[in-house]
C-alpha cells in the first residue's frame, strides 16, 4: 500500500482533492492551463466542467475512505452562479463533514 500513498505520511495526515474541470477560463500569466494553452493543446474554447452530480459522487466516495480535507480544484464561479450554487446546495444536502 505504501508505493500507492500521494505522499509519505499521508495515512496520518490525509489531503484529497475534487477536481472541477479540465481547462480554465482565465488567461493568469502564471499559470500554464491558462485559456490559451488550453485552446492550443486540448484544442478546446472553454473548460470542460464536470457536472455538480460528478462532484457530489467523488466527494461522497472521498468521505468513504478519508476524513481528511477535501480541497476544491478550479474556481467553481467558471460554471458560472446557478453552477456553483447547485454544486454547493447539493453538498449542504449530503451534510459532509470532511
Amino acid at each position: 500500500i505504501k508505493k500507492t500513498l500521494p505522499y509519505r505520511n499521508w495515512l496520518d495526515d490525509p489531503v484529497t482533492l475534487l477536481l472541477l474541470s479540465r481547462g480554465c477560463a482565465r488567461n493568469c500569466s502564471f499559470c500554464g492551463g491558462s485559456r490559451s494553452s488550453y485552446q492550443k493543446v486540448a484544442n478546446r474554447s472553454s473548460p470542460a466542467l464536470r457536472s455538480p452530480e460528478q462532484l457530489l459522487r467523488d466527494v461522497e466516495e472521498i468521505t468513504a475512505f478519508s476524513k481528511g480535507p477535501i480541497f476544491v480544484i478550479h474556481d467553481l464561479r467558471m460554471g458560472g452562479p446557478d453552477y456553483a450554487h447547485e454544486f454547493l446546495d447539493l453538498l449542504e444536502e449530503a451534510d459532509v463533514e470532511n
